[in-house]
């Protein structure tokens, strides 16, 4: 049985390698790898998550910015980095473009289930949350001018959850305002 204790937003270690094998794109850390999504060659940045892509600037409305999905899938967030929870897809469920330097961004998940949150900056880096507010993540902080990718997961593997996801310059927004 997994812990109840909140777990806090972490960026993960160095920059990951990204490679592609076929029609496999692949994560690799030391002389692990895992995939994290297959190959599109043709494919704008948009058409490789599986439900769109996020265009964000400063002052952006509205705020919360509101968005859905079906989290999971059969790739295990912990193959990538043991602080990264749960089983997610291996395209990422929405591609996040910020056009100019947001000096604090919100990215919030709201789920019925417990759910966790992956966000792989444009360096490579990670940064994972689980159970910020009650079972549901959050991810707080700088966020640069580039596009992110941004997964969220559940604890099973067979089975999908459908979620909200936010995103807020505001401090006082929580995953209860995502409707």
């Amino acid at each position: 049985m997994r812990s109840r204790e909140p777990h806090r937003s972490i960026l993960v270690g160095q920059p990951l390698v990204r490679f592609g094998f076929g029609t496999l794109i692949y994560l690799c850390q030391s002389s692990a790898c895992v995939p994290i999504e297959e190959s599109h060659s043709n494919d704008s940045v948009q058409s490789t998550s599986e439900f769109g892509l996020v265009r964000l600037s400063p002052g952006f409305q509205p705020d919360p910015w509101v968005v859905s999905g079906r989290a999971g899938g059969p790739v295990q967030g912990s193959l990538v980095h043991a602080s990264c929870p749960g089983w997610r897809s291996r395209r990422p469920g929405h591609t996040l473009r910020v056009t100019d330097r947001i000096q604090r961004l919100r990215i919030l998940v709201r789920a019925l289930r417990d759910s966790t949150l992956i966000v792989q900056n444009p360096n490579g880096s990670l940064r994972c949350n689980d159970d910020a507010e009650d079972r549901n993540p959050i991810i707080d902080g700088a966020f640069e001018a580039g596009t992110y990718r941004v997964w969220v997961g559940t604890y099973s593997e067979t089975k999908t959850l459908s979620y909200r996801l936010g995103f807020s310059e505001l401090e006082g927004v929580s995953a209860r305002d995502l409707r």
